[in-house]
């Protein structure tokens, strides 16, 4: 493993506020939660260049948000001396947010996602990052023609040019 001698521990603001409830003499309860959470210099693979001999540094990267609801609802349908029912039902949701990589930024003031390892600036850790396919190119003169334009050949995957007006 490459060493990592500047490493230290994440650190975590979180706030969280909820609401328990109980009405019906108890035959309905739950409770309704919102937190928010910031965690700076999380500990994180961080992808390398192949020449370095080394395929990723455990480094103290910037930061990320979590926000997120919870609720859960609590019912006790029956309830006698040999039998009792009760259900209980939970939603949760989650949502968080890169708020910044390495703090490194472009001439404009722009902060740098980090495009090897698929960390966007304002996106979700995780986010999947693709190409739209139209189909694979095919062994006929038109796609031919085609693909040479783009540096494709046939069998490979034609990936639309969402940039482009089909006028």
């Amino acid at each position: 493993r490459l060493a990592a001698p500047n490493r230290e521990w994440e650190k975590t603001a979180a706030y969280n506020i909820g609401l328990g409830f109980s009405v019906l003499n108890n035959r309905l309860s739950g409770s309704v939660d919102y937190y928010f959470k910031k965690t700076k210099d999380m500990i994180m693979a961080q992808r390398l260049p192949s020449f370095t001999g080394f395929s990723s540094i455990t480094s103290n990267l910037g930061e990320v948000q979590n926000k997120g609801f919870e609720i859960t609802l609590i019912s006790n349908n029956i309830q006698q001396r040999d039998f009792t029912w009760s259900t209980t039902a939970g939603f949760s949701l989650n949502r968080n947010r890169i708020n910044h990589i390495y703090y490194d930024y472009d001439e404009n003031g722009k902060e740098l996602d980090d495009t090897s390892n698929g960390w966007y600036i304002g996106k979700p850790i995780g986010e999947i990052w693709h190409y739209e396919t139209d189909g694979i190119w095919q062994n006929n003169a038109e796609d031919i023609a085609a693909a040479a334009l783009v540096g494709q050949v046939p069998g490979d995957i034609k990936v639309k040019n969402l940039f482009m007006d089909d006028d």
